[in-house]
């Protein structure tokens, strides 16, 4: 009995003294070698402080970092460099963005357009659109040309007529197109619309009516009627096989809204998506660019910030 208790003395002390080695060599090894190369630090491991909003902590095999999802965030972009101002049209062609027009803080139209190169951040001044008619921020592109609404208005009685325009590029000038079928009075007068294309069609809302234009054809048809809120000034484009349309102020003078808006042509139908982030101001420019969307300028403080929708 004696025998089995000074074996099992032997085992508990050789195990002890066992474990306090390796505890010895592991203060050794850690006083010895970097983090880089054995274990972590505290500032390694522990969480970042600078994430935001839709941002989650990813774990990089070193450290923590912020990570995002790809998706239905903003990201500020390089300012416009015009004149910033309310009802600013935009568009795309190609791999570039086109702005242009509005109103300045006195009430002046502007006609002064600009090209955006996301691969530089970069802007460029571009020819100017017609003094024939107001520009307004009702655009999109079709193929290689760009199409922006004009308006004109009669004072008995006072209705807003529209006009299409067409820019090209390639010689860097507009040309009048086919007349709007549809005139504004009322609740619909002036800036309650949105613009957008999808494929090979272009696409106005005025109010609650929405219609759709074939180039080939140069005539407008009428859709299926927008779901959301009537609203002036809204922000508008579309990516992929989408269109997008929100922002804006409901009535004149009323509390302005975020809201954002996604249309699919194959369902016909609305949802609602990612709130727009500046909803401080309204009446600003909007264009698609690849897979991303672009906004940024308007009331009130007569924002030259710009911001992506991806």
């Amino acid at each position: 009995m004696e025998k089995k208790k000074t074996n099992k003395r032997v085992l508990y002390s050789s195990i002890t003294f066992g474990i306090l080695i390796l505890f010895a060599m592991g203060i050794y090894a850690y006083g010895t070698f970097s983090p880089s190369t054995f274990g972590h630090t505290w500032d390694e491991v522990s969480p970042p402080t600078g994430c935001v909003a839709e941002q989650f902590l990813k774990w990089t095999g070193s450290a923590w970092s912020c990570a995002s999802r790809g998706l239905n965030l903003w990201t500020q972009k390089a300012s416009y460099p015009g004149t910033g101002g309310l009802h600013m049209f935009g568009f795309n062609i190609g791999t570039k963005g086109y702005a242009g027009g509005g109103i300045n803080q006195g009430g002046t139209v502007l006609y002064a357009s600009y090209e955006y190169n996301p691969s530089t951040n970069a802007w460029t001044q571009k020819a100017s659109f017609p003094t024939s008619a107001a520009p307004l921020k009702y655009s999109f592109s079709i193929g290689s040309k760009g199409y922006v609404i004009g308006v004109t208005y009669s004072s008995t009685p006072y209705v807003a007529s529209y006009y299409l325009y067409e820019y090209n590029p390639s010689t860097n000038a507009w040309t009048q197109k086919a007349k709007f079928p549809v005139t504004g009075t009322g609740s619909t007068l002036n800036y309650y619309g949105f613009a957008f294309s999808i494929g090979d069609k272009g696409y106005f809302g005025l109010g609650k009516s929405f219609y759709e234009y074939d180039p080939t054809t140069n005539a407008w048809t009428q859709k299926a009627s927008f779901a959301g809120a009537e609203a002036s000034q809204l922000n508008y484009f579309s990516v992929g096989d989408k269109g997008y349309v929100g922002g804006g102020i409901t009535s004149q003078y009323a509390t302005m809204q975020p809201t954002f808006y996604e249309y699919d042509p194959t369902t016909n139908a609305w949802t609602q998506k990612a709130s727009y982030p500046l909803s401080s101001a309204y009446g600003q420019f909007s264009f698609p660019v690849s897979e991303k969307g672009y906004a940024g300028c308007g009331l009130y403080t007569y924002e030259k910030r710009v911001w992506e929708y991806s």
